[in-house]
């Protein structure tokens, strides 16, 4: 007898989900666009009780992928992303796809060589990470480090009262600003499965692997346009993550 015959996952889908969907035929960034216009107003994402839309992610989307097209992001040029489960990954994911460049995926767990082995695989253009990661990114050799580096705070899409506590002069509070908390990390970061990757393993040792005395600088301003405060990695000081208002220096990264 088939164990599967009767497929028992069914009993576990929320209600209203349908147990048989019409194979689709538009691309996945077609997908997310039609969701916008049908659901605008409907809850797209959820993040530890903060609500984002189908507007508010579409609009994060363009703005995101515009920000990107400025960096020269076209079809076909690789854009890392280093990130964990979180509302910030979900619009950059998309942005990346509307271009028409290819998204590769790591595990923000991942040890540094194991993210060096990937990034000397794919050569991406340009990399978004976890503020938490943006410095293992920076250390590497400039020519397996990407053109642009973009840093995420995610706890900025934590609800209010989160974000607040973060802020707390005490002891646990200081810590979990480090860190960020311990408990974002560990909801929304899946444990280590090699497939998660996104690029295929490796034995060999690329042109990049010779080590680095120095840091090279980074090639451009990167500024985060999910909102709120953004977060840039300096021209002339590149492992250094900063906050910066919205009206800094740098230019946002949002559609025009």
């Amino acid at each position: 007898m088939n164990p599967y015959e009767h497929r028992p996952w069914l009993a576990h889908y929320a209600e209203g989900v349908p147990h048989e969907i019409e194979e689709p035929t538009q691309t996945l960034a077609d997908m997310i666009d039609d969701a916008v216009a049908r659901f605008g107003r409907r809850t797209a994402l959820e993040f530890f009780g903060a609500e984002t839309s189908y507007r508010e992610l579409g609009s994060q989307i363009a703005r995101t992928a515009e920000g990107l097209r400025r960096l020269g992001v076209g079809a076909g040029d690789r854009v890392a992303l280093v990130l964990p489960n979180c509302p910030q990954h979900v619009a950059a994911f998309y942005a990346v796809l509307r271009l028409g460049a290819i998204v590769v995926e790591h595990n923000p767990l991942y040890t540094p060589p194991e993210l060096r082995h990937q990034f000397e695989d794919h050569e991406a253009k340009v990399a978004i990470v976890w503020d938490a990661v943006a410095d293992t990114v920076a250390d590497f050799p400039r020519d397996i480090r990407p053109a642009h580096l973009i840093a995420v705070d995610l706890t900025r899409a934590l609800p209010f009262g989160k974000r607040m506590a973060l802020r707390l002069p005490i002891r646990k509070a200081r810590a979990s600003r480090a860190a960020p908390t311990s408990a974002v990390v560990r909801d929304s970061v899946p444990e280590r499965p090699e497939a998660s990757s996104g690029v295929s393993a490796g034995t060999g040792t690329g042109a990049g692997s010779s080590s680095s005395a120095s840091r090279p600088a980074v090639s451009a301003v990167s500024t985060i346009p999910f909102p709120q405060r953004r977060r840039t990695v300096c021209q002339t000081h590149p492992a250094r993550v900063r906050s910066s208002p919205a009206s800094g220096g740098a230019t946002p990264l949002n559609a025009s």
